[in-house]
């Protein structure tokens, strides 16, 4: 079983295939308060934003396998 290292920062911890991640139309900009604006993931109905989203984000182009997805659609990060 799969555990949260720190629980007050995890909502859940999930298995995702890579597939579903790789998934243009799963794939958004979300943008936050401060300004930050980056990349985000629609996983199983979870938001994956951040540093997890950018550490996979960059990960998939360095792999090669990152799908074409519209980094044009941005969306507020929800409260």
């Amino acid at each position: 079983m799969v555990t949260a290292r720190q629980p007050e920062e995890v909502e859940r911890v999930a298995r995702v295939r890579v597939d579903q991640l790789l998934e243009p139309t799963m794939r958004f900009s979300v943008g936050h308060p401060s300004g930050y604006v980056g990349a985000a993931f629609d996983a199983d109905g979870m938001l994956v934003w951040g540093f997890t989203a950018g550490l996979l984000d960059r990960l998939f182009e360095l792999a090669e396998i990152a799908e074409g997805w519209n980094r044009r659609d941005v969306r507020p990060l929800p409260e």
